[in-house]
């Protein structure tokens, strides 16, 4: 500890402590790194005097990132989707699920794969090109299967203005949801 001084008085009569810190990726599990920090004696500031901790803090994220994209690449494959259909639909080269499963996945990486997992059904738009159409035809499934799936009120209605269209109204639980006539989800069904 001879070579490490408090940055606001100098002095080296420091005390050192290890501390836990926790974090959690989004959709990732929690982990846990120690971190040091020093307390100057003679002032009394408190804080990382040695620079140590950035590297400490950046080697658990580069860990929990590639443990969460191999994760993530899992949940994808449990849903039937192979790598090759996956990287076909979004035009990334082959083999790119392989590298980031092995741990050599990018920031950007990382947000699509958190992307399809929370939304798997973006694959489908993306394997028929983009087309108004089709993404039309996914969204209004995948919102009926996620309202469903979470016991969400919701009435579908088409408007029969000059433009074809729908019109998707969320209820409260504590709001009725009228029965128009039109496709209705209501808790329950």
């Amino acid at each position: 500890m001879s070579n490490i001084m408090c940055p606001v008085c100098g002095s080296e009569d420091l005390t050192q402590e290890n501390r836990n810190e926790k974090r959690q990726l989004t959709l990732g599990q929690p982990y846990e790194y120690s971190v040091v920090v020093y307390h100057c004696n003679n002032c009394g500031e408190y804080g990382d005097f040695s620079e140590e901790n950035e590297t400490v803090r950046l080697h658990y994220l580069e860990l929990a990132e590639d443990k969460l994209a191999a994760d993530l690449i899992e949940q994808i494959e449990e849903r039937k989707i192979s790598n090759a259909s996956f990287e076909r639909a979004l035009e990334i080269p082959p083999r790119t699920l392989t590298k980031w499963k092995k741990g050599k996945v990018s920031a950007t990486g990382l947000a699509l794969l958190r992307l399809i997992t929370a939304m798997p059904w973006l694959l489908l738009i993306a394997e028929a090109k983009y087309t108004p159409l089709a993404m039309a035809q996914v969204l209004s499934k995948a919102l009926h299967e996620l309202c469903v799936k979470h016991n969400i009120p919701i009435s579908f209605e088409k408007d029969h203005a000059d433009e074809p269209r729908v019109v998707v109204t969320f209820y409260t639980p504590q709001q009725q949801v009228p029965n128009n006539g039109f496709s209705t989800i209501q808790s329950g069904t």
